[in-house]
């Protein structure tokens, strides 16, 4: 409340022109870029092939997972969102997407929502998504009928109050993590997994959800080779970005381009660490009050307490 979240850490930001953003385009709606990556499916294929040789199974959906926790990890002004005028840092990567548990006609589609530190692997963020995603699909929610027989207008009130209290960041974090795909760092969907190709997904003005992908089918096309110069067919697929623009500029879009297509060129990275930059937020050194003994953050605004080592205190 009063501008603190569960989610997130309020940001200030300095540059005049960055603060006036929000204000001319408030609503995520209206901020939105679209953006297609292209990427050559040899490379994926042949990780894929020697991983398998080597006992290891792993999926275009994994490498496409991993790539994106990646691109918010080494590029952590992604992770970040308003709450009306305000702009926040969020504290976790938290990556959401819809799975069916069959492709049976009338099955419910459920949502999945896994928690990363950005510093995982390949090999870890495959276990957390596999142990979410059979987690998800195996519950039993036993109130879930009763909830469709709900009257429109308590849902409708139930609803507003929602976005009122997240507004004001009354809505814990076990809360928004638990039950709400709208708060997250990035929204998923596997299209290829159901052969359909990719879509631009809109954004959401609910939540605080700036990042939306989705990964389309395979398919054959023309590729130009750089090597030889040559023209060849190949297998492509595509990936649809849709993403809140006004929390990066262009300088800071194109090093994240540049990062996303060597990933994919060489997923043998993406079992390395992370190279996490060093803390990007703005923050004003901590300034001690002798007359206090406290630490006084002029970014946060507050008081902390100082520990007196031994050595230092006096001898009566």
């Amino acid at each position: 409340m009063f501008g603190r979240r569960p989610d997130g850490k309020r940001l200030k930001e300095r540059d005049f022109v960055m603060r006036m953003i929000p204000m001319l385009m408030r609503r995520r709606s209206e901020a939105t870029n679209f953006f297609l990556h292209t990427q050559q499916c040899k490379s994926i294929d042949d990780f894929i092939a020697a991983k398998k040789a080597e006992g290891k199974d792993y999926t275009y959906r994994d490498i496409a997972v991993a790539f994106f926790v990646r691109i918010f990890a080494e590029h952590p002004k992604f992770n970040r969102f308003y709450i009306g005028e305000k702009l926040y840092q969020r504290n976790h990567i938290d990556f959401a997407m819809m799975v069916h548990k069959s492709l049976k006609k009338g099955d419910k589609e459920v949502c999945v929502k896994v928690r990363f530190s950005g510093h995982e692997t390949l090999p870890e963020i495959k276990e957390k998504l596999d142990g979410a995603i059979l987690k998800a699909i195996n519950i039993d929610i036993p109130f879930g009928r009763a909830m469709d027989r709900v009257p429109t207008f308590l849902v409708r009130f139930a609803t507003r109050m929602m976005r009122l209290f997240d507004r004001w960041g009354m809505l814990s974090d076990k809360f928004l993590f638990e039950n709400s795909p709208f708060h997250s760092s990035i929204f998923f969907a596997d299209l290829k997994s159901i052969h359909v190709n990719y879509v631009y997904h809109h954004l959401t003005n609910f939540g605080n959800c700036g990042f939306f992908a989705t990964m389309g089918k395979e398919h054959m096309a023309a590729i130009y080779d750089e090597k030889d110069g040559q023209i060849k067919a190949g297998n492509i697929f595509e990936l649809g970005i849709s993403m809140d623009e006004r929390f990066v500029d262009g300088l800071y879009y194109r090093n994240m381009v540049k990062g996303a297509k060597r990933m994919m060129d060489n997923p043998y990275e993406l079992e390395e660490p992370a190279r996490i930059p060093k803390d990007e937020t703005p923050q004003k050194k901590r300034k001690k009050n002798d007359a206090t003994g406290k630490v006084f953050d002029s970014a946060r605004g507050d008081n902390l307490h100082v520990k007196k080592s031994k050595k230092n205190e006096s001898v009566g």
